[in-house]
């Protein structure tokens, strides 16, 4: 796959004017709130280590049994995605050289809600980081571009985006539309985990094999968790379930067919993190005067069975999206959100 430094592109495509497509892999509400806490990439002290514990496909293409470290895994990513979450904290960490840039060293902090029993949630994604780091690049019109954030209450969603407002010319801070025509808009921006549904993004990996390391106990925000490291073997899953593997390898920052994944899980078997670390990879098909250093993506899920109240921006404030097509007609249809 073509790894470039994927978030430059992204404001390079907006920049342009076509946001592209934003598909809905799967219909099931999940929304997303703006935390205060952002996650950082670090870890509590191990207390234990155990040995390894590997399963992958046999000769002939034949799929061993799991392994015990392996079925927790499924276990768990099924477990969680039945029962998710209320909040959802993340970071998107990306280091190296873009040709058109320089040197990148970027964070993006993401944060959710979500309430399971009515469906509302919020999301915020910061992108203030990205835009330091572009500094002279970044072109006077993407000024606005520090991030946004999505309400959902019931069907409607509100979408508080200033760029997108500079570049339609919306005078109201937020936009309301249909909660289908906002879910997977985020995904554009998070390297392909949705934080609508970032459990999601585990449990397609419920019939991958690989190999498996028990590290040790650590604690995540006070709860006592195992931790497992994986290496996924995607090309068991992509004779298993093509949809899941080409979900996967279309965005995930790996070479071939390996996904390194470390897994925090309770005594519950509820996922309390997972992060994937890319650091130095061969990637051959980069553009020449382009590096790909560093890259991480870390989730941390919490609040298991909390629930979230969600108010709607004021009235005044909000610009509903079909105005603007009556405004625009098929200019704004092409634009897709």
């Amino acid at each position: 796959m073509k790894t470039r430094i994927a978030l430059v592109a992204v404001v390079a495509v907006i920049a342009a004017g076509c946001g592209g497509t934003s598909e809905v892999a799967d219909t099931r509400p999940r929304s997303t709130i703006p935390i205060t806490t952002t996650v950082v990439p670090t870890t509590s002290a191990i207390t234990e280590v155990t040995p390894t514990a590997t399963q992958a496909p046999q000769a002939g293409g034949v799929v061993a049994a799991p392994s015990i470290e392996l079925q927790a895994l499924r276990t768990a990513f099924k477990q969680t995605d039945v029962q998710p979450p209320s909040r959802v904290e993340g970071i998107i960490e990306i280091r190296g050289t873009a040709s058109d840039v320089g040197e990148i060293d970027v964070s993006i902090p993401i944060s959710s809600a979500f309430d399971p029993v009515t469906g509302d949630g919020l999301m915020s994604i910061d992108f203030s980081g990205l835009m330091g780091a572009l500094g002279e690049e970044l072109p006077p019109e993407l000024g606005t571009f520090d991030g946004f954030e999505v309400r959902q209450i019931g069907d409607t969603a509100y979408l508080k985006f200033g760029f997108f407002n500079a570049l339609f010319g919306v005078e109201t801070t937020w936009l309301s539309m249909p909660v289908e025509d906002s879910q997977g808009f985020a995904q554009d921006f998070t390297s392909g985990v949705d934080p609508y549904d970032a459990t999601g993004y585990l449990k397609s990996l419920e019939l991958a094999g690989g190999e498996v390391t028990v590290v040790g106990t650590e604690e995540i925000r006070g709860v006592a968790t195992t931790h497992y490291k994986a290496l996924f073997d995607l090309e068991t899953l992509q004779d298993l379930d093509p949809a899941a593997f080409d979900d996967l390898t279309s965005s995930a920052p790996i070479d071939g067919f390996s996904l390194p994944l470390d897994i925090w899980i309770d005594d519950a078997d509820r996922v309390h993190r997972f992060r994937i670390l890319v650091d130095d990879p061969e990637l051959p098909d980069l553009n020449p005067g382009e590096s790909f250093e560093h890259m991480l993506i870390q989730f941390d899920f919490s609040d298991y069975g909390g629930s979230i109240v969600v108010e709607p921006p004021p009235a005044g404030d909000v610009t509903d999206i079909d105005d603007l097509e009556d405004i625009f007609g098929s200019m704004f249809g092409d634009f897709e959100v």
